[in-house]
């Protein structure tokens, strides 16, 4: 593919117009192809439309693209597919759709599994709630020889089976059900988070604690239930309750929630959230109700959006590149069909506190 000149352009829209480029190769895109419009690069590599805008500027320059007014993006003459090139194909199954990956960490992910395959494609597949077997079997079909593998995160417990039986290498991001298939996985020790959240709310005083749970269970939030309980049985004795509100990921649900539990008249001090969203939702009903924190009451969050957050929270010990590489290598050795290191891989975690956030 010509494009010399984007070689030497390292501003971030010149290194983004090189990842395109590089995107539309692996791709074997040919002249004429639709590609992505400037809304399309932004939402998908998390940049501003602004940027994607001039990097698909700079291809147009280079006529690897074409742009048409009120029509799209089209390949342009210049994108000459290399016929020799070899690209592996993954696909990362998803059934769901604000799930946590965030663009970086599918960089990450990419990065690592070039590393396995050199040049491979991710391809980004969202399973529909109904006819997701019949979906991914189609999908599969219609993949032909370049399908190396899959990567599968919350996916429904038919397509895990019917992974399985094609004997697909599938690595899956998150815990299986019990009497799922023995799929290799990587997933945080969601039971020691559930503790390690108990014991921190029951070391500081509180004893009736609340978890805002999720209306979109998944197979590790059971660990993480039983890491609770287990909390429980070895806290500080009589008195200690656990009050749980599975609540829709939406902020109108988590609000009247917030309000329900903190009108009681023996209203929970400790209040446990999956994500930082319901937490400052909570934040903001204490406020209302003039609760300071974390005198009046105290929030931990499960997860959190970026890298610092001013509750505590589960940490993993691996960061984001290591768990990819993890991925990478467990699919590189499941493609060469070697014996993994461990079928299930767990990442181990740890709290991380008020005073530590502080100096992170």
């Amino acid at each position: 593919m010509k494009f010399h000149s984007l070689a030497k352009n390292e501003s971030r829209v010149g290194r983004l117009a090189q990842r395109l480029a590089e995107d539309i190769r692996c791709r074997r895109l040919r002249e004429g192809d639709q590609y992505m419009t400037a809304t399309e690069v932004a939402s998908s590599l998390d940049v501003s439309t602004t940027v994607a805008h001039r990097a698909l500027r700079l291809l147009a320059d280079e006529r690897i693209v074409v742009r048409r007014r009120n029509a799209g993006t089209f390949i342009g003459p210049s994108a000459e597919s290399n016929e020799d090139v070899q690209t592996s194909t993954i696909y990362h199954l998803s059934s769901v759709i604000n799930y946590e990956n965030s663009a970086s960490k599918l960089g990450l992910l990419i990065k690592a599994l070039r590393k396995e395959f050199g040049l491979v494609n991710l391809q980004l597949c969202w399973i529909p709630e109904h006819g997701s077997v019949d979906f991914v079997r189609k999908l599969l079909a219609d993949a032909g020889g370049q399908l190396a593998g899959v990567i599968a995160d919350s996916c429904p417990q038919g397509v895990y089976r019917y992974l399985d039986e094609v004997k697909l290498p599938t690595v899956v991001s998150g815990t299986l059900y019990l009497g799922d298939p023995q799929l290799p996985s990587v997933d945080h020790d969601n039971r020691e988070a559930g503790r390690l959240v108990v014991r921190y709310l029951l070391e500081r005083g509180h004893r009736r604690i609340a978890v805002l749970g999720r209306t979109d269970h998944r197979p590790g939030d059971n660990d993480f239930l039983e890491g609770i309980n287990a909390a429980m049985d070895t806290g500080h004795g009589g008195g200690d309750s656990v009050l749980m509100r599975m609540v829709p990921d939406d902020p109108v649900a988590v609000e009247a929630t917030s309000q329900y539990l903190l009108e009681l008249a023996d209203r929970p001090t400790g209040f446990i959230t999956w994500d930082e969203n319901h937490a400052d939702i909570l934040a903001r009903v204490a406020a209302e109700h003039e609760l300071r924190i974390p005198d009046d009451i105290e929030i931990v969050s499960i997860s959190i959006r970026g890298e610092r957050s001013p509750y505590p929270h589960v940490f993993p010990l691996h960061s984001h590149e290591e768990v990819a590489v993890l991925v990478g290598r467990m699919m590189r050795q499941l493609v060469d069909d070697k014996p993994l290191e461990e079928i299930k891989a767990v990442i181990p975690v740890k709290l991380l506190e008020s005073e530590e956030i502080l100096h992170k």
